[in-house]
């Protein structure tokens, strides 16, 4: 999904979603799939402390526990 969202062909747990092209227009895309698709609130202040996928992740999990 991240991938597609930014227009790269892949990418890894560790890339650091800003240095690869993440904008404020696709954080905004990639927040509202993870709302809809996932179910889990998240906001922007979210991916900004937690820049790569695994650590996105690791977000989502807590709050998909809290949320249960």
């Amino acid at each position: 999904m991240t991938a597609e969202l930014l227009g790269v062909p892949a990418v890894s747990p560790r890339d650091d979603l800003f240095l690869i092209g993440m904008t404020s227009v696709t954080m905004a895309r990639l927040l509202r799939r993870v709302i809809e698709d996932l179910d889990v609130d998240i906001d922007p202040v979210d991916v900004f402390e937690n820049p790569t996928p695994a650590e996105l992740a690791t977000v989502l999990d807590e709050r998909g526990t809290e949320e249960a």
